[in-house]
C-alpha cells in the first residue's frame, strides 16, 4: 500500500486580527496547500491519505470552511483514494459526536479509527482495516498519552501490519502539554510499522536510526515566526521506501541588514536605497531584522508599507540596536521595542537571546491581540502550542 501522511492542515485559519487582502489570501492558502496534497496523491498512485489531526483550525467552523474542505475530500474520493483521519486538539468538540470530523465520516468522505472509554474506564480501540493494514488512532490523548499507549500496545498484534495515528510530538520533557517522551514511543517497537504523529509544525522523526514515529509538520506556515521546510511524507508498506515531499506554500523570505545611518532622515534614505536594490517576490511574505544605531527611532510600520508596495503580500519589520555593551543578548544586540523589559526578564530566566527575541516580537503581541479582541476561538491556545514547540526544539 502506498500511503501519504500529512498533518496540521489548520483549514479555516486566519491571521489574528487580520482583515483585508492579507487575511483573505492567507485564509485561502491553507486550502490551496491541501488541494496540492490531493493532486499529488491522485497523480502519484497513492492508495491512502492519512491525516493525523488538526484538520480544521477551530472547533467552530463556517459553512464556507466546510464547503471548501469537502471539495478536497471529494476530490480524493473521486480519485479512488481512501482518507483516514484522526482528531487533533483543534478539532475536538464537547462530545464524541459533536465535531465536524464526524460529519465527514457520515458523508462517507473519510474513515476515522477511534478510541472510547467503557463503563469500567478501559480504553476500547476501534481500528480501520484496509488491504491488510490495520489503522489505529489515539486522537489527541493529551495528558493520557502514556496510559493510552500502554493500553493500545496490549491489543496490537505484532504479526499484523499496524499503523497508529496520534496527534502528538516528541519532547524530552513530559511536562509539555500534548507531547510524548521518547520512552513511550520505545514501547511500540516491534508492534507497529509506522506511527503518524502531528501537533508540532516542523518535521521530525524517531528514533534516529530505523525510525517509525514521524511528524510531517504543517504544510503551510502557521505564523510568520516559522521558517523551516514543510513536508508531507509518502511511504510504501511493500517496499519500505519513504520520501519527504516539499509542500506548496506561500513564498516566505527572511532578511537581515545592518544600517549605518546616524539620523532618522538618513535612515529613511538608506532604507529606500536598500529596498530599491532588493528583488521582492510578488505576493511573498517578508520578515526583516534590521540592525540600527542606538540613536535611531525608525518607523517600522512605514518600512513595512514600503516593502508591501514593492510587491510583498505582507512585511514584518523588527529592529535591534548594534552592540552597546548594555542590556545585550548573547549576540551583543539590544532589542529596540517597547517590550525590551519583557525580553530582559526572559533572558535572565534562562531563555536564549534569540528565543527571547522571537517570543517578544512574535508571540507576545499576538497573545495580547487575542486578549484585547476578546477572542474565544482558541487562538491564544494555538499560539501557546506553537511557542512551546519553538522552546522545545530550541529554535
Amino acid at each position: 500500500m502506498k500511503i501519504l501522511h500529512c498533518s496540521d492542515l489548520h483549514l479555516g485559519r486566519r491571521p489574528v486580527g487580520g482583515v483585508g487582502e492579507y487575511s483573505e489570501t492567507r485564509f485561502s492558502d491553507y486550502f490551496s496547500s491541501f488541494h496540492h496534497i490531493a493532486d499529488y496523491a491522485a497523480e502519484n498512485s497513492i492508495d491512502t491519505v492519512i491525516i493525523s489531526g488538526d484538520i480544521f483550525d477551530r472547533r467552530e467552523i463556517t459553512p464556507d470552511i466546510l464547503e471548501r474542505a469537502e471539495q478536497v475530500f471529494i476530490k480524493l474520493k473521486d480519485s479512488g483514494i481512501e482518507t483516514i483521519i484522526a482528531e487533533g486538539n483543534h478539532d475536538r468538540g464537547g462530545s464524541s459526536d459533536s465535531t465536524w470530523l464526524n460529519y465527514l465520516v457520515h458523508r462517507d468522505l473519510v474513515k476515522m479509527p477511534c478510541v472510547n472509554i467503557d463503563d469500567e474506564n478501559n480504553f476500547v480501540f476501534q481500528p480501520v482495516e484496509s488491504d491488510g493494514v490495520h489503522f489505529y488512532s489515539m486522537g489527541y490523548p493529551g495528558i493520557y498519552i502514556e496510559e493510552m499507549s500502554r493500553s493500545l500496545i496490549e491489543v496490537l498484534d505484532k504479526d499484523k501490519l499496524n499503523i497508529v495515528l496520534v496527534h502528538t510530538a516528541i519532547s524530552s520533557n513530559d511536562h509539555f502539554p500534548g507531547t510524548v517522551t521518547p520512552a513511550v514511543i520505545d514501547l511500540f517497537k516491534e508492534r507497529v510499522y509506522y506511527i503518524a504523529g502531528g501537533h508540532f509544525h516542523s518535521y521530525h522523526h524517531y528514533p534516529a536510526d530505523e525510525p517509525y514515529f514521524f511528524v510531517p509538520g504543517a504544510p503551510e506556515y502557521w505564523d510568520l515566526a516559522e521558517g523551516e521546510e514543510k513536508y508531507f511524507i509518502v511511504f510504501d508498506t511493500s517496499s519500505g521506501l519513504r520520501e519527504n515531499i516539499s509542500t506548496s506554500r506561500r513564498k516566505k523570505t527572511s532578511l537581515k541588514h545592518s544600517f549605518i545611518s546616524g539620523s532618522d532622515s538618513d535612515f529613511e534614505a538608506e532604507f529606500d536605497q536598500w529596498l530599491s536594490a532588493l528583488p521582492v517576490d510578488k505576493n511573498s511574505v517578508v520578515t526583516c531584522l534590521f540592525k540600527i544605531e542606538e540613536s535611531l527611532y525608525p518607523d517600522g510600520a512605514a518600512c513595512e508599507k514600503k516593502i508591501e508596495s514593492a510587491g510583498a503580500l505582507k512585511a514584518k519589520v523588527s529592529f535591534v540596536y548594534k552592540s552597546t555593551g548594555v542590556s545585550a543578548d548573547r549576540s551583543g544586540e539590544q532589542i529596540v521595542t517597547t517590550e525590551s523589559i519583557e525580553s530582559e526578564k526572559l533572558i535572565t530566566s534562562g531563555y536564549s537571546g534569540d528565543m527571547a527575541l522571537k517570543i517578544v516580537n512574535s508571540y507576545l503581541p499576538e497573545l495580547k491581540k487575542t486578549e484585547t479582541e476578546g477572542d474565544n476561538g482558541g487562538s491564544g491556545f494555538d499560539l501557546f502550542d506553537r511557542m512551546i514547540e519553538e522552546i522545545i526544539q530550541g529554535k
